[in-house]
């Protein structure tokens, strides 16, 4: 929709549409831009596929209405999206993403519904940010019970996308009017364990839904761990429509260093069969106890053979507490990317440094040969590590950056450090030696490192004209 004008009197409406994206596009769900008085009330909007762009997508649009809609991105992208310090009154909507944010609103991420309502200055207030459980792709049916009757009504709108008379106190949110099904025992989600975990003994425990009409009073709840057979534990009480507890299932000794995979299922609730089998089963794949200590790279019988390796598992199993990875003397070929790590904070703090304590003697070199991939050394959102006496280099002939920072990577500090590139004269940025993208990169130092050739020593960049800033930055005695 572009340059669709309405008035206050005679508002547009958009009401009761069933919307569904799919493919590896850029595509929205819903896109008005330059818009004026429009409403868009009861949609149910669907995005399956990889998508940044989001479910529904407003731009420079004004006096727009936004209520009674469930959006949903399952591809990872945002569910809301809004360019445009205009006027949007929005309220009563499902808002929904696998992705790690849910909505972008005039420049700035939200990572949750508290999030999005902060800086939407309390839209939604009355609002979720749920799985509406949708049986497959082409299905828009909800099963999720907290979207029956909690919409608000809306004299534009009686019926839904079936002919059905909405109620008229309490509408479903979404184009459809539904009723949940009488029973229906859900597991949620594992209250623990949960990254970053310790090792040691560990009760498990999950979170039981009743996502059905009736009082939930019995279910069986079943736990595999690996491929050990499953435990299983007969839950009794009174749980009423909508509510959750969590129960004890069984213990179970984490051993640092190994993986495992925990899956959880329910099944008769109230001794009957479950009508609703997509929400009966949650899991932690891959789970590892987190690392607290003093490891090893390289040398002769380390903890990690490789940089690759104690990434990896930094990655995976996140940081208990302070993490020192003294780096034996030797020359690694790897490229390394760092994301988020799990529990990574000002108290538990990540170390790589040379153990010896020459920063000539570890190096850490890569030869790129992809201008997508011209790094040696990526923090990609990684917050909180230190680099310390330590030869990061790149060594390739057209791509060759040492260090490249993005996606929010913060309080990252580089000390005596010696960061080098090719001699080849060049102006291309993807020979930077330490190259910050645009962004909220804040935090971050350099201090008494040794930067060699490359086209430029270092390129910072900000997002002023975003109304972002980039406080902290401390480049000094390099």
């Amino acid at each position: 929709m572009q340059s669709i004008l309405a008035s206050a009197q005679s508002p547009a409406l958009v009401a009761n549409n069933f919307v569904e994206v799919s493919g590896l596009n850029s595509n929205q769900g819903i896109f008005c831009q330059g818009g004026l008085h429009v409403n868009f009330l009861f949609n149910t909007v669907r995005v399956l596929d990889n998508n940044a762009n989001g479910a529904f997508f407003l731009e420079s649009s004004d006096s727009i209405v936004v209520r009674n809609n469930i959006f949903s991105n399952t591809g990872s992208g945002f569910a809301f999206n809004k360019n445009g310090a205009n006027t949007c009154l929005s309220d009563f909507n499902n808002i929904h993403s696998t992705g790690p944010f849910i909505g972008w609103w005039n420049g700035i991420p939200a990572a949750d519904l508290a999030e999005w309502q902060t800086i939407t200055s309390n839209q939604d207030t009355i609002s979720y940010s749920i799985d509406p459980q949708f049986d497959a792709p082409g299905v828009f049916l909800p099963r999720a019970i907290e979207l029956n009757n909690t919409g608000t009504p809306e004299p534009s709108v009686t019926h839904d996308i079936s002919g059905v008379m909405r109620h008229a106190q309490n509408p479903d949110i979404g184009a459809l009017e539904f009723t949940p099904d009488s029973l229906d025992a859900a597991i949620v989600s594992f209250s623990s364990p949960v990254p970053p975990a310790s090792a040691g003994s560990t009760i498990v425990r999950i979170r039981l839904k009743n996502n059905g009409l009736n009082t939930l009073t019995s279910a069986l709840i079943k736990l595999q761990v690996n491929n050990d057979s499953p435990v299983e534990t007969n839950w009794t009480g009174s749980l009423p429509s909508s509510d959750s507890t969590t129960v004890a299932v069984d213990t179970v000794d984490l051993v640092s260093g190994e993986s495992y995979n925990l899956i959880a299922w329910t099944s008769l609730p109230n001794g009957n069969a479950d009508p609703n089998a997509n929400n009966d089963t949650a899991k932690i794949l891959g789970l590892m106890p987190a690392l607290s200590g003093v490891y090893t790279i390289g040398g002769s019988m380390p903890d990690f053979p490789t940089f690759t390796g104690a990434v990896n598992t930094l990655m995976q199993a996140g940081v208990a507490g302070p993490v020192i990875f003294n780096v034996r003397n030797g020359t690694y070929t790897e490229k390394i990317a760092i994301g988020q790590i799990p529990g990574a904070d000002s108290t538990r703090q990540i170390i790589f440094q040379s153990e010896s304590g020459d920063s000539s003697l570890v190096v850490l070199a890569y030869s790129s040969m992809d201008f997508n991939v011209p790094w040696t050394l990526l923090l990609n959102g990684a917050s909180w590590l230190t680099f310390r006496k330590m030869t990061i280099e790149a060594t390739g002939t057209s791509f060759a950056q040492v260090v490249q920072i993005t996606q929010n990577a913060r309080n990252n500090t580089f000390l005596n450090n010696i960061l080098r590139t090719t001699s080849i004269p060049s102006f291309s940025i993807s020979r930077a030696v330490v190259y910050c993208i645009s962004g909220n990169n804040l935090k971050n130092v350099f201090r008494k490192n040794r930067i060699v050739n490359g086209s430029t020593g270092r390129w910072f960049e900000g997002d002023f004209n975003e109304g972002n800033f980039t406080p902290g930055l401390e480049v000094d005695s390099n």
